[in-house]
């Protein structure tokens, strides 16, 4: 089984999933880390060398790459790799997705003292991230199977409601 998380920047995707592959003992990928590895360069570099439509491209080879493993994982997604829409279908074909849905209080509060973001240089906009949303949201919802709302929730307590819903399944 694989366990997809998407959501936006800051919803703790890679956090959640790290401690949600524990307590199923699973592996944990990450894909942003896997696009790192396999290019041997940052996102911000291949954003800023490349162009965002070269990056989504790059994420989509990655992802369907992961997805051919055929092996179980908790697979944190970025947080716009469902927007292309290979990368949607995909999802949805392959994994169980959870959305991990955040307020724009939350997200802010997350992204406080991020770095790295190529989509939020010049640091957390809350009109950025309202616009983001609003354009993202409903394929998120659309792509999910489940929602865990984050607001308020620990990265240890998101992992454990989506553990709960999982054993719940099977």
């Amino acid at each position: 089984m694989i366990i997809a998380l998407t959501g936006y920047m800051g919803s703790g995707k890679s956090s959640v999933g790290k401690i949600l592959a524990t307590l199923l003992s699973s592996d944990f990928v990450d894909l942003d880390s896997y696009i790192v590895e396999r290019e041997g360069r940052s996102i911000p570099e291949i954003f800023e060398k490349d162009g965002e439509p070269a990056f989504r491209r790059i994420e989509r080879d990655c992802l369907m790459e992961v997805l051919a493993s055929g092996r179980d994982m908790v697979l944190a997604l970025g947080g716009g790799a469902v927007m292309t829409p290979d990368c949607a279908e995909a999802i949805r074909e392959h994994t169980t997705c959870f959305y991990l849905k955040g307020s724009v209080d939350t997200l802010m509060a997350h992204l406080s003292n991020s770095k790295g973001r190529p989509l939020l240089a010049g640091g957390p906009d809350r009109e950025k991230i309202t616009r983001m949303l609003e354009l993202r949201s409903p394929v998120y919802e659309n792509v999910c199977d489940h929602v865990i709302n984050i607001d308020g929730l620990s990265v240890q307590l998101a992992a454990r409601d989506i553990d709960m819903i999982i054993n719940n399944t099977r």
